[in-house]
C-alpha cells in the first residue's frame, strides 16, 4: 500500500486540527478570572492620622489571580440565619471597583464594634464579594484564629464543655 499526498494531507490535518482545538481550550481555560477573597480580623491601622491606632478592623482582601478583568460591585459580610440582618454590608464595598491582570488587591475594611453579638456564630460569618457578572465568591473561615470580640464567648463554651464531660465522668463512676 502506497501513501499518497492526500493522505499525508489528511494526517497533517487531522494533528494540526486536534492541536487548534487543544490549544484553544487552554486559552479559554487560562483566560478567565479567578478571584480570591481573604478575610481577616482583629488589624490594627498603623500610620493613619485620622484613625485610631487601638481600633480593630476587619480586613477583606479581594484579588483577581486570573487575566480577565472584573468588576466588584457589593462587599459584606455574610451572617447566618437567625440574626436580623442576612449581611453588613460594607460602605468601602459599594463604590465599586475594577480587578484587572496584575491590578492591586481591593481592601476593604470594616469596624469590629458591635460584633459581639455575632459571637456565638462566628465561624460562620463569611466575607462575600458580589461581581458585575452575577457570580459572588466567598472568603475561607480561619477557624483557628478567634477574633477578639468572640474569645469570651469561646473561652465561656470550652470551659463549660469541660465541666460537662467532668460531670459526666463523675455520673459514670
Amino acid at each position: 500500500m502506497q501513501i499518497t499526498l492526500t493522505d499525508i494531507a489528511a494526517i497533517l490535518g487531522m494533528i494540526l486540527g486536534t492541536a487548534g482545538f487543544v490549544l484553544g481550550v487552554m486559552n479559554y481555560l487560562r483566560d478567565r478570572s479567578k478571584i480570591k477573597v481573604k478575610l481577616h480580623w482583629d488589624w490594627i491601622m498603623a500610620g493613619d492620622p485620622l484613625t485610631d491606632s487601638k481600633k480593630k478592623w476587619c480586613v477583606i482582601i479581594v484579588t483577581n489571580e486570573g487575566r480577565r478583568p472584573v468588576y466588584i460591585t457589593h462587599v459584606l459580610v455574610k451572617i447566618p440565619k437567625g440574626y436580623e440582618a442576612g449581611g453588613l454590608l460594607l460602605k468601602e464595598g459599594m463604590r465599586g471597583e475594577k480587578l484587572g491582570e496584575g491590578d492591586r488587591p481591593a481592601i476593604f475594611r470594616m469596624d469590629q464594634d458591635g460584633m459581639e453579638k455575632y459571637a456565638k456564630d462566628w465561624k460562620r460569618l463569611k466575607a462575600e464579594v458580589l461581581l458585575s457578572n452575577g457570580k459572588s465568591y466567598h472568603a475561607k473561615v480561619n477557624k483557628k484564629k478567634v477574633p477578639s470580640w468572640a474569645t469570651e464567648y469561646e473561652t465561656k463554651r470550652k470551659q463549660m464543655s469541660f465541666w460537662k464531660r467532668l460531670q459526666s465522668k463523675r455520673l459514670k463512676a
